[in-house]
């Protein structure tokens, strides 16, 4: 399971092959094949994140006042990226997804039976499952920034990036993205 993550976060799901996570392994490709039969069994079994979002996160990111929802969700989304058990199979699935409509729409309903639809509680305005996914999608274009790309100006302390992103994730929950008028944060 931990060469699958690794090679499956490294090369997604059409660029990984049994083969070579038998090799990371140290196995016979027949193993594989024996207790998970085809390369998306291993890959839904690898799905099994080390962290539960919606037992650990999802009450973390809707405890406390409304207002303050955009710090705790950003602070408890980009924390939890910064653990390898977490990341390496999330980024597994976004990879995956990007070349596979089966794994687009496992990642989909999974995301939006579960994380948007705890979340659309802390927003107000016209939509808000359009506010939350929006938000929620901001933060994964950071994550994919900061993890994936590797982009030197979004390194460094996770506090420095909650600063500057929560009042962003606090406009989208509030429905105050749509006034383009006033800064950010105001």
């Amino acid at each position: 399971m931990a060469a699958a993550r690794v090679e499956f976060a490294q090369h997604g799901f059409a660029g990984t092959t049994l083969r070579s996570i038998a090799a990371r392994a140290g196995v016979d490709p027949a193993l594989i094949h024996h207790y998970f039969g085809t390369k998306m069994g291993l890959f839904q079994a690898v799905l099994a994140l080390g962290v539960d979002p919606t037992r650990q996160a999802l009450p973390a990111m809707l405890d406390g006042p409304r207002e303050e929802a955009g710090q705790r969700i950003v602070r408890t989304f980009l924390t939890m990226y910064e653990d390898p058990q977490f990341r390496e199979p999330v980024l597994a699935v976004m990879r995956t997804a990007m070349t596979s409509r089966e794994v687009a729409a496992l990642a989909a309903s999974f995301l939006q039976d579960t994380m948007l639809r705890g979340l659309v509680t802390l927003a107000v305005g016209p939509d808000p499952a359009r506010q939350v996914a929006l938000a929620m999608t901001h933060l994964m274009g950071t994550v994919l920034g900061r993890h994936v790309l590797g982009l030197a100006a979004l390194q460094g302390e996770v506090d420095a990036l909650v600063d500057e992103l929560a009042p962003v994730v606090q406009r989208y929950l509030d429905g105050a993205h749509r006034d383009v008028t006033g800064p950010v944060g105001s």
